[in-house]
Order: structure tokens, then C-alpha cells, then sequence
């Protein structure tokens, strides 16, 4: 029997999203989503997620969604490392395969 792997976000982005194409043309859009929940004591806690979507879907995010709007995504979670300086880095994402305009500004 095959797991699952899902994220279901519901945030803001903390900065407008990022567009690059590879050399064989596969779109890549990249941007940040806080995710925030208010704790007993009244105070808050924001968690940030890295988010990744490939071509259609993320030109269609970079083309409408700008920072501080909302946007809901369904994605897998995926781990990565990566070497830098002689130090390990640890990565989470969440590649996109689902999304939702909730909170856009669009005309």
C-alpha cells in the first residue's frame, strides 16, 4: 500500500513570487507562504513554507498573486540538502499541485 503525502496551506506570501525558466523551458515559480494560528496565551505564531510550482501553474501565481495576498495550496512535501561552504543545509518544500486565488487584488 502506497503512503500519502499532502499539504494543505492556507497563507500569505511574504514576498512577490519568483519566476525562472531552465534551459529546456520548464517554468519554475517560487515563493514564500506564512501560515499563522493564534495560541491560548493570546499571542500568535507565524511558520513560513517554501513553495514551489512548475510551469502553467506557476505562471498562473506569479502572474496574479503579489505579497500579502492569500493564497491556498495543495502540495507534496519534499526534502532536500544541499552543501554550502563545507556546512549541510536541510530544505522542506512544498511543490505545488493545486492552488486557489482566495485573497487576490485581481481585476
Amino acid at each position: 500500500m502506497a503512503g500519502v503525502n499532502k499539504a494543505i496551506l492556507i497563507g500569505n506570501l511574504g514576498r512577490d513570487p519568483e519566476l525562472t525558466t531552465t534551459q529546456s523551458g520548464k517554468k519554475i515559480c517560487k515563493f514564500s507562504l506564512a501560515t499563522s494560528k493564534n495560541l491560548k496565551d493570546g499571542s500568535s505564531k507565524t511558520e513560513w513554507h517554501r513553495c514551489t510550482a512548475f510551469d502553467k501553474r506557476g505562471e498562473a501565481i506569479h502572474k496574479n498573486v503579489k505579497k500579502g495576498e492569500q493564497l491556498y495550496i495543495e502540495g507534496e512535501i519534499q526534502y532536500g540538502q544541499y552543501d554550502k561552504d563545507g556546512i549541510k543545509y536541510y530544505t522542506t518544500d512544498i511543490i505545488v499541485s493545486q492552488f486557489s486565488f482566495i485573497g487576490s487584488k485581481r481585476k
